[in-house]
């Protein structure tokens, strides 16, 4: 970063975020927090930072394209608190899905038991009980 600042001629200074959030807005004051609240109100010109790009955000701060995606994330319709239940989230796939899911799940296990049982027996080929291990004694 140094070696940039001399070729660029600009400083940096490294802040933590103010206030510990990275920025949502409070409808009922019309404010950010967060890293976007700064950015807003130009306290800084830049973040670096793992922020995630939403409608609103966008719409608020200017974003660079992501050089690349870090996380995974479930989303599903706001169910109705009659509708919340210990199977909220399966419900939102199909039978047919979840069999698939089984399915493949038993066929992988499968496989990979057959490919450990046959790696098992080119190892260590069965003894007959008659034979005794050989022991050499120098």
């Amino acid at each position: 970063m140094l070696l940039c600042e001399e070729e660029l001629n600009f400083t940096t200074t490294i802040y933590k975020r103010f206030d510990g959030q990275w920025g949502s807005y409070n409808s009922a004051t019309g404010q950010w927090t967060g890293i976007v609240h700064s950015i807003i109100k130009q306290e800084i010109d830049i973040s670096i930072a793992s922020l995630g790009i939403t409608i609103e955000r966008a719409n608020a701060i200017q974003f660079l394209p992501p050089l690349a995606e870090e996380s995974y994330s479930l989303a599903i319709k706001n169910p109705d608190a009659e509708d919340l239940s210990w199977v909220t989230y399966l419900d939102q796939f199909s039978q047919d899905l979840w069999l698939a899911m089984f399915s493949v799940s038993i066929i992988v296990a499968l496989v990979m038991w057959i490919t450990d049982e046959a790696s098992n027996h080119r190892r260590d080929p069965v003894q007959n009980d008659n034979e005794q291990p050989m022991i050499s004694h120098h």
